[in-house]
């Protein structure tokens, strides 16, 4: 990320889009809220895709459909961390620490479906097979 940044994202489940339109996005339990640049990158094993993916299925489960904030940074550059998770594409997430980023900060929000590259693994395969339980 660079000073000239104008804006993050933020990905959240689909059910949560309605309040956040209406009262903002609220920080998480640690007084944190979690945003990332959307970029293309490739992962240790070689899949490539984007972070808002990776970030929707490694850390929020969800494999279908997520809800995507795109935020206004502005003054908040200077206020950002680095989110240090152990992912790939770390380099791009970011956190900062405050209770609430208002409305009029985000300027859109829209759903957006996840590129799943283990999809068709998961397919093909049942869970029990995949986690080496036979089937009963």
């Amino acid at each position: 990320m660079n000073n000239t940044t104008k804006f993050l994202y933020h990905i959240t489940e689909v059910g949560n889009l309605e309040a956040i339109r209406k009262n903002g996005l609220k920080c998480d339990s640690e007084g944190y809220i979690y945003l990332f640049e959307d970029k293309k990158f490739t992962d240790l094993m070689g899949i490539r895709g984007n972070v808002r993916d990776h970030i929707a299925i490694n850390q929020i489960c969800v494999f279908d459909k997520v809800g995507l904030l795109k935020i206004a940074v502005g003054d908040l550059l200077n206020q950002l961390e680095p989110d240090n998770v152990d992912e790939s594409c770390a380099q791009f997430q970011y956190r900062i620490k405050m209770n609430l980023i208002p409305r009029d900060r985000i300027v859109n929000t829209e759903i957006v479906h996840v590129n799943n590259p283990w999809k068709e693994f998961f397919e093909k395969n049942h869970v029990e097979e995949v986690i080496g339980f036979p089937e009963e």
